[in-house]
């Protein structure tokens, strides 16, 4: 969703006890949960994020762009989601 400026990627998101709710998140967000991980865990491999296209906001929502960058957040989610140590925390 492009909101003024910048572009917002809801999250579905269902926790160990089958909690679920739904977020809004930004790109920046991402890119600081990454920075996290790699601070708290320095030596393992932390999945890249697709790289930061500055025109998507001026894109539409079911562009080319905006969905590969979408499926980018979704797989850099999912390596840290399913992963032997980051999955625990």
């Amino acid at each position: 969703m492009s909101l003024g400026g910048h572009f917002e990627y809801t999250l579905n998101v269902t926790n160990r006890n089958q909690d679920q709710c739904t977020v809004d998140r930004r790109y920046s967000d991402f890119v600081l949960l990454r920075r996290a991980i790699i601070c708290m865990f320095p030596g393992l491999f932390v999945s890249p994020l697709p790289p930061k296209d500055t025109f998507i906001v001026m894109q539409k929502e079911d562009s080319d762009s905006v969905q590969d960058r979408k499926q980018g957040i979704i797989n850099f989610i999912d390596s840290f989601v399913s992963h032997d140590v980051l999955g625990h925390h």
